[in-house]
């Protein structure tokens, strides 16, 4: 968890819960990920999720790591678990990797990650359109 994370939330005076994952998707492992297609692994913080997510207000405000997959992953299942989902653009963000580095490090040119284009997509289409959150560009917007 990122310290500008945590201070964020502190400063804004809301709860939170930080709940690591050993998947992208917070659900996997739980009871609320069961389906005939999705293997049943119970993680360590199973009972959070069941008790801070599945369980808990209708709400919710996501921050994070890696715009395109983590965040993207997790408000998608918060909206298929009936939650109401603000993110918040200055609290997440995702990786640069350019082109020309990629071909330095000899990786295939497909592994090139253009973070501001990433952003941009995902906060002004994939949240919005695809998932129907709510964006807001600044914390301090939701007080």
């Amino acid at each position: 968890m990122r310290p500008e994370l945590i201070a964020a939330c502190d400063e804004a005076g809301v709860a939170y819960v930080v709940i690591y994952k050993s998947e992208h998707d917070v659900f996997a492992g739980t009871d609320s990920a069961r389906a005939p297609w999705h293997p049943y692994r119970l993680t360590a913080d199973a009972q959070l999720v069941q008790e801070h997510i599945v369980e808990s207000g209708d709400d919710w405000i996501v921050v994070g790591c890696v715009t395109d997959i983590c965040v993207d992953v997790n408000v998608g299942a918060l909206v298929q678990h009936g939650k109401t989902v603000t993110v918040v653009r200055n609290l997440i963000d995702t990786y640069d990797l350019p082109l020309a580095t990629c071909r330095e490090l000899g990786l295939p040119d497909a592994a090139a990650h253009d973070a501001e284009t990433v952003n941009n997509f995902w906060f002004s289409h994939r949240f919005p359109v695809t998932w129907g959150a709510r964006v807001v560009d600044d914390w301090r917007e939701l007080l």
